[in-house]
């Protein structure tokens, strides 16, 4: 379902468009409750970004809390974390939102969950023949904790520095992917003054000139964040990071 490869690379360096998700026929709710290993409802309450990686390639992603308030299988606790990824076949929710949902738990974290289009999973409020058709349920909980009213601005930090470090990243490893990218030179740009002012301070250090030693390592290092946060605002410029911005019912 995943091309991840070629799809981070289409994301990563400026793709402003994806292909639909193909899925074939979707699934009923009967049927998905047999074959996901998690079916819940539950409220948006929170979202993060974080690091993922696959297949060499390193982007932001994803991650919500869901405030869980019926549970059909595979959820026993209040709150669920659903970690979605770059892919166009991964959902994407809306905060203070309750959503029905169908997951499955991530290979590489298993207490994490993550939903994709090929499941019928739909707002709790267009839901009412999937409730009936699944059945009474397992677990029910109150809403303990309510939503965000809107994203915080130290998610908008983390944010930043996750793309702008995955930029770098990326660049790194696929060089010749990277020379199709507008804001590659401006990376490596980046990348080069920071190597070459650590490299002059260790020289300089060498030579007892600590006080010079500490400017050219405080400017390496101004220049390394600098060079970060440019690349982390180039790519929140790009559509591919539109979902990340946006929380609530208006976005």
């Amino acid at each position: 379902m995943k091309r991840l490869g070629l799809l981070l690379a289409l994301a990563a360096f400026g793709a402003t468009s994806a292909t639909a998700c193909m899925c074939g026929r979707i699934s009923t709710a009967a049927e998905s409750l047999a074959q996901s290993p998690a079916v819940f409802e539950g409220v948006v309450i929170e979202k993060r970004a974080v690091f993922g990686s696959e297949e060499g390639w390193f982007y932001p992603v994803e991650e919500y809390t869901f405030a869980v308030t019926k549970s059909w299988k595979g959820v026993s606790s209040p709150y669920v974390v659903l970690r979605q990824g770059p892919s166009n076949c991964d959902e994407r929710f809306s905060g203070g939102v309750a959503y029905l949902v169908y997951a499955a738990p991530d290979p590489d974290e298993p207490a994490t969950f993550g939903a994709g289009k090929c499941w019928p999973t739909k707002q709790s409020a267009a839901a009412e023949a999937d409730r009936a058709a699944l059945g009474p349920p397992i677990a029910s909980f109150a809403l303990a904790r309510q939503p965000w009213r809107r994203l915080p601005a130290g998610y908008f930090v983390r944010l930043y520095w996750i793309a702008g470090l995955t930029a770098h990243v990326n660049v790194i490893r696929h060089p010749r992917v990277a020379a199709e990218w507008p804001a590659a030179g401006w990376v490596i740009f980046g990348d080069a003054v920071v190597v070459l002012g650590l490299i002059t301070a260790a020289a300089v250090v060498l030579r007892r000139s600590r006080r010079l030693a500490m400017v050219l390592m405080l400017s390496a290092v101004l220049c390394a964040v600098l060079s970060v946060t440019l690349s982390g605002a180039y790519f929140l410029r790009r559509s591919y990071f539109d979902s990340f911005r946006t929380w609530g019912k208006d976005g």
